[in-house]
């Protein structure tokens, strides 16, 4: 055999041992397949790596995988997909063969690539991430990688977790968790409201109790001073005559600022003796405007911003021109360096309005009036209406103006509201009943009847008053005005003592009576009795609602508390007489 033929053996028999050694490593990989020894062979290309899987039903591990609820993969170092089943495939919306050979940083949202990165580098760990589906939507999932070394080639096992479900759970539990803080909050604010509410009460009811007992002294005070200065012209003129005529007149101002003192407590509480009417609010600020320039004084500008066709309001309304006056002055000492106040009116249809406590639906006639002051923070806005309380010195003020304003419109059924911050101004809502077409004003006194010809001086008056000291001065008084006198201390003795005498012509009887018969009831039962019985009514405040509501009958009149002797005389004359009071609305 020649040089040249043994060489090209020996090629051949080379080429042949290779392929010997390829049929060999291709029999072990079969092997290795059919064992489940690998899951994958990857052939290095041009194109890059190609990723090729064999299934195999005798693997039982793959039937598992491929029937568990979660995503299953198999990543090569660099990210590479080896191996996904059908769970992983479904949450990417990709068929099985695209995602197998692909690179998992494609179909991960940019957000959470680099806690991929740092997971994969790490050679295995967990976290959450958000997978990018093929169809443009997000999966948020929980991946845990684990790194496995097979024959020295590092391979990353991972379970990925759908997390939808518990995302969705999530939001729902914070959405639920919102609406529980905002239940809790508005229920705190009910019960804010309702605390306020009873303190207010039970302030008005301390407050109205301790006005009506002042108001009986100072009848006694007011009359006691007054029968004194009627004696004064006895006195023989000299020093002694004149400072005693000056004690009295002292004594007399400081009774008289007591009175306007006890008439603002009894309107915070609610028990001031009002005259509801049909008022034209417009008109009433209209007439007002003047007075008002004059108590703001020339820094501070006056703005009046009226409705048209306002609704008329059910209203006492002296009672509404000191609550809008009482509102000025409070404006004016809030604006020390000047500034601008409005009074404004609107016809408001009033719903459940959570800045105001215990509104009662329906249509209301609003008179708003709002300063550029220096404002109220929240511990001040709600403390503004409690009698007595004042961000004033010392000296400067009661603290009586809101809470006056206060108890005014509430006792007229309305509402009222105030809006405040620091530096931002104040505004004050009053509400007022709109008063329905046709309706009356039950607590109106009528006119009354013709003069009686007959009334004359020793006319007989039946006093009714629990406080023996009121009840002494007043029969004292009218002793010397001349009437007959029969006292009586509840309303069953009087009903006696009106059966026996029949020449009472009046019958002058505090509200407020002990054992069960207050005045009210007491002067409509005499009335029942006695048809042409005249009855005078005397009140330090309202007794209750349910009384200050009925009409009162034209013999019927009301005096208030302390009621000084000129007024007294008036009254038990005019009423004698069949003559009204007050002019007719």
């Amino acid at each position: 055999m020649t040089e040249a033929a043994g060489q090209k053996l020996y090629g051949l028999q080379r080429r042949l041992r290779d392929v010997e050694e390829r049929l060999r490593e291709a029999e072990e990989t079969i092997a290795a397949i059919r064992t489940g020894d690998v899951d994958a062979i990857v052939v290095q290309g041009r194109a890059g790596p190609q990723v090729y899987t064999l299934e195999n039903d005798d693997r039982p591990y793959r039937r598992l995988i491929e029937q568990i609820g979660e995503g299953a993969l198999t990543l090569a170092p660099d990210g590479v997909v080896l191996y996904c089943n059908s769970r992983l495939a479904g949450l990417l919306r990709m068929p099985h063969e695209k995602v197998i050979g692909g690179r998992m940083q494609a179909m991960i949202a940019a957000d959470d690539q680099d806690l991929f990165e740092r997971v994969t580098v790490q050679g295995g760990g967990r976290g959450r991430l958000t997978l990018q589906a093929a169809d443009g939507s997000t999966v948020p999932v929980h991946l845990t990688l684990t790194e496995l070394v097979t024959d020295g080639t590092p391979v990353l096992c991972g379970i990925v977790t759908d997390l939808t479900e518990q995302q969705q759970a999530e939001i729902a539990l914070r959405e639920a968790n919102a609406r529980l803080l905002a239940e809790t909050a508005e229920r705190e604010r009910a019960e804010a409201l309702l605390h306020q509410a009873q303190k207010m009460e039970a302030l008005g009811q301390l407050t109205g109790g301790v006005a009506h007992d002042f108001n009986n002294l100072l009848t006694v005070v007011i009359g006691g001073l007054e029968m004194i200065e009627r004696q004064l012209p006895k006195l023989p003129p000299g020093p002694p005559s004149a400072r005693v005529d000056r004690g009295i007149d002292l004594a007399k101002k400081g009774a008289d600022r007591a009175a306007v003192l006890v008439q603002r407590l009894l309107a915070f509480s609610r028990r001031q003796a009002l005259e509801p009417r049909p008022v034209d609010v417009n008109l009433l600020v209209c007439g007002m405007l003047e007075v008002l320039r004059r108590t703001l004084g020339e820094t501070i500008a006056l703005n009046a911003v009226l409705a048209e066709e306002l609704w008329p309001a059910r209203a006492d309304p002296n009672q509404l021109e000191n609550a809008v006056l009482n509102l000025a002055v409070n404006a004016r000492d809030a604006m020390p360096d000047g500034g601008r106040l409005t009074v404004r009116t609107e016809n408001r249809i009033l719903g459940n309005d959570p800045a105001i406590a215990d509104a009662v639906t329906g249509d209301y006639v609003m008179v708003a009036v709002t300063d550029t002051g220096i404002g109220m923070d929240q511990s001040t806005l709600e403390r503004a209406f409690e009698p007595f309380f004042t961000t004033k010195d010392v000296g400067y003020g009661t603290g009586l103006g809101l809470s006056q304003v206060y108890g005014f419109v509430k006792q007229s059924t309305g509402h009222i509201a105030l809006r405040s911050r620091p530096g931002a101004g104040t505004t004050v809502e009053i509400y007022l009943p709109r008063l329905a077409p046709g309706q009356e004003c039950p607590d109106e006194v009528s006119a009354g009847a013709a003069s009686d010809p007959h009334s004359q001086l020793g006319d007989t008056v039946l006093v009714v008053e629990d406080n023996d000291d009121v009840r002494s001065y007043s029969m004292d008084a009218l002793r010397e005005l001349g009437y007959a006198v029969l006292e009586a201390a509840d309303g069953a003795s009087a009903l006696e003592v009106l059966e026996r005498r029949p020449e009472i012509r009046l019958l002058f009887t505090d509200i407020g009576l002990p054992g069960g018969l207050n005045g009210r009831q007491l002067a409509h039962e005499a009335l029942r009795r006695r048809a042409g019985l005249k009855v005078l009514l005397t009140t330090g405040y309202a007794q209750s609602a349910g009384d200050a509501g009925q009409p009162l009958a034209a013999a019927v009149q009301v005096v208030a508390k302390p009621f000084t002797f000129s007024d007294l005389a008036v009254h038990i004359r005019r009423i004698l007489d069949g003559q009204s009071l007050d002019p007719p609305a």
